[in-house]
């Protein structure tokens, strides 16, 4: 999980995008061959930071997915978007 968030955190400053919030969403699901983690994420950015923070997630040599996504103004007039981003990462353990 912790490499997951600095993950996040990475492509977010790569992409000059405020990450305003950041939580797990308690544990992991688990399967026999895998397990996924959520993480419930807020950012604010304009439109062509946050498009590449949400590419350079779901590209990234980690398995991260971005599950839900809602962008909307930040205030009335403002170039300022938030986004609100459900994220999933998978691990699949060696065996």
């Amino acid at each position: 999980m912790a490499n997951f968030l600095k993950e996040i955190g990475a492509k977010a400053r790569d992409n000059g995008v405020s990450l305003v919030d950041l939580k797990p969403q308690g544990k992991a699901s688990k399967t026999a061959d895998y397990k996924k983690y959520l993480i419930d994420l807020s950012v604010e950015g304009n439109m062509e930071q946050i498009v590449g923070f949400i590419y350079g997630m779901e590209t990234s040599g980690y398995s991260l997915k971005v599950e839900r996504c809602s962008i909307s103004p930040k205030a009335q007039d403002s170039p300022i978007l938030k986004g609100e981003m459900l994220v999933s990462g998978i691990i699949i353990p060696k065996k």
